[in-house]
C-alpha cells in the first residue's frame, strides 16, 4: 500500500502486471503487515538483467527514471474492469443436448437429440470484482438462438448478479408441449457472521417470466406467440454452522434454509430445507425437505413459474418426467459415505484431488390427486403416495487451471438409482435410473 492505495501483482499467460485494487483499502477486511520499499543497488539490477559488470568496473551514474537493461515497464493506465472481459480467452465448444418427451399416442420413451452447437465462455476481471459465464448456441431445429448469461459484480461489497435465459423446454416436465422460455432475474447473496461458527444469509431476488408455447408446425421459435408476462420475487433466508474442509464429503454441522416465492397474481410458494452432517465423528448426512406450492409443481419440485428448486437434487425425479399438478411435495435422504482416496494427481491442465462414493436412501412423500398420467410410489392413506430410490453415488473432486485467472475446483458424481418403489410392478424398465451431477447442478 502506498499514499492511501493498494497494490498487486497480477499474474498473466504472457507477462504480470502491477495493478490498483479498485477498492479502497478501508474497506476491506484482513490482517495487515507493514513492508518497506527497498530499492535495488545498481550492481543488483544489472545482475538481473544478465548485464553484470566486472568488479573493478566503476558504476554508471543512476539519472532520475533510468531503467535498468533488460528490462521494459508498460506505462501506467487507468483500471476498467470491462476492458479485461474478452469472450474468446476463455470458450469450449459443446453440443445442445436436449431431453425430448415421450410420445405416449407412438409409445415412444423419452430420449435424447442433438439440435444444434455452441461455446460457453467464462470472463473475469483480475480484481474478480466481475465474473461472467455465458453460453450462446444455435438450435437448428427450432431456428432460433439459445442464451445464457449470468453476471455477478462485487462493487457493492455483496455479490449481485443478472441473468438472462433464453430457451426451449421440451420435456414435457411441466408444459404438455414445447415452450420457449425467456426470463430475467437479479439477484443478491449477503452473509453476516453472528458468532464464531455460525452464518446468517440474506437471499433477495427479483424475476421476469415469459413463456411461448409451441404453435405446431415447423416454424421457427421465435414465431410463438408469448403468454402474459409473470413478475415474481423471492425471498431466502439461511442459518448455518455447516464447515468442510477439502478432504471431507459431508462436513459437519447444522443448516436450515427457507424461502419465499411470490409470482403476481399467483399464490405463494414456500421451501424449506433442512441439513445435518457428522463428519469425521461418522461419515452420515440427512437432509429433509419440503416443498409448497398453491399453483401446483411435479416430483421435480418445478413448476411453470419457477424452473428451479433448493431442493432440486432432493426430489424424486427419477420418477417421472411428466407434468404432474401436485400441491405439496416432501421427502429427504439418509446418505453414509462408503470411502474416499486422496488421487492429487496432475494431469495436462487439470489437477486430480479425490474419488469418492456414497450409498443414500431417498423417499419422497406427496398428495395425488388423480389425473391423466397414473402416480409413481406405493399408495398410503388413499391418495397418499410414498417413493423409494437407493442410490450409489461415484463421485470425482478435480482443479482445472486453464488459465492462470481461472482456477476452479469442480465436482462430477455420477449416480446410479434402484427404484424401490416399481421393483414389484411389471415394468422391469422403469426400476433403474441414472443420474449425472455437476457441482450440484443436474444434467
Amino acid at each position: 500500500m502506498a499514499g492511501g492505495t493498494l497494490y498487486y501483482r497480477g499474474a498473466f499467460t504472457t507477462w504480470d502486471a502491477l495493478l490498483r485494487f479498485p477498492e479502497a483499502p478501508d474497506s476491506l477486511r484482513g490482517e495487515g503487515a507493514v513492508l518497506s520499499l527497498i530499492p535495488w543497488k545498481e550492481e543488483e539490477l544489472l545482475a538481473a538483467s544478465g548485464r553484470a559488470q566486472p568488479p573493478h568496473s566503476r558504476p554508471a551514474a543512476r539519472h532520475q527514471g533510468a531503467r535498468a537493461p533488460g528490462l521494459s515497464f508498460s506505462p501506467p493506465k487507468t483500471y476498467h474492469a470491462l476492458s479485461y472481459l474478452n469472450p474468446l480467452q476463455f470458450w469450449l465448444p459443446f453440443p445442445l443436448i436436449r431431453i425430448n418427451a415421450a410420445d405416449r399416442e407412438a409409445g415412444s420413451a423419452a430420449f435424447l437429440s442433438i439440435d444444434g452447437a455452441g461455446i460457453y465462455s467464462l470472463m473475469r476481471d483480475p480484481a474478480q470484482m466481475n465474473s461472467i459465464s455465458l453460453s450462446a448456441a444455435f438450435d437448428a431445429r427450432s431456428l432460433m438462438g439459445v442464451y445464457d448469461i449470468q453476471w455477478t459484480n462485487t462493487y457493492l461489497g455483496i455479490p449481485v448478479s443478472f441473468r438472462f435465459q433464453d430457451d426451449i423446454d421440451k420435456s414435457a416436465t411441466v408444459w404438455a408441449e414445447p415452450v420457449r422460455i425467456t426470463g430475467f432475474g437479479l439477484s443478491a447473496a449477503p452473509t453476516h457472521d453472528i458468532r464464531s461458527g455460525l452464518r446468517f444469509s440474506l437471499l433477495p431476488s427479483l424475476g421476469i417470466h415469459l413463456a411461448a408455447p409451441d404453435t405446431g408446425g415447423a416454424s421457427s421459435a421465435y414465431t410463438w406467440s408469448y403468454e402474459d408476462p409473470r413478475s415474481g420475487f423471492s425471498l431466502g433466508m439461511g442459518l448455518s454452522t455447516l464447515s468442510r474442509f477439502s478432504w471431507e464429503v459431508f462436513g459437519s454441522g447444522l443448516s436450515l434454509a427457507l424461502y419465499g416465492r411470490y409470482a403476481v397474481p399467483f399464490p405463494f410458494r414456500f421451501e424449506a430445507t433442512l441439513q445435518a452432517a457428522f463428519e469425521p465423528l461418522v461419515p452420515l448426512r440427512f437432509r429433509l425437505y419440503g416443498i409448497w406450492d398453491e399453483h401446483t409443481l411435479n416430483l421435480a419440485g418445478t413448476s411453470k413459474l419457477y424452473t428451479s428448486s433448493d431442493a432440486g437434487d432432493l426430489c424424486p425425479a427419477e420418477y417421472n418426467s411428466i407434468a404432474y399438478a401436485l400441491k405439496w411435495l416432501a421427502g429427504g435422504e439418509a446418505e453414509a459415505k462408503l470411502f474416499s482416496f486422496e488421487i492429487q494427481r496432475a494431469l495436462g491442465q487439470g489437477y486430480f484431488n479425490r474419488i469418492f462414493s456414497a450409498l443414500a436412501y431417498r423417499g419422497g412423500f406427496y398428495e395425488y390427486g388423480g389425473g391423466e398420467h397414473p402416480a409413481a410410489g406405493e399408495p398410503l392413506w388413499e391418495q397418499y403416495r410414498l417413493t423409494q430410490s437407493l442410490i450409489l453415488r461415484l463421485g470425482l473432486t478435480f482443479s482445472a487451471f486453464l488459465l492462470p485467472m481461472f482456477p476452479e475446483q469442480l465436482t462430477l458424481s455420477v449416480e446410479g438409482i434402484l427404484k424401490i418403489s416399481h421393483l414389484f410392478d411389471q415394468d422391469g424398465a422403469k426400476d433403474y435410473g441414472i443420474g449425472i451431477y455437476l457441482n450440484g447442478l443436474r444434467f
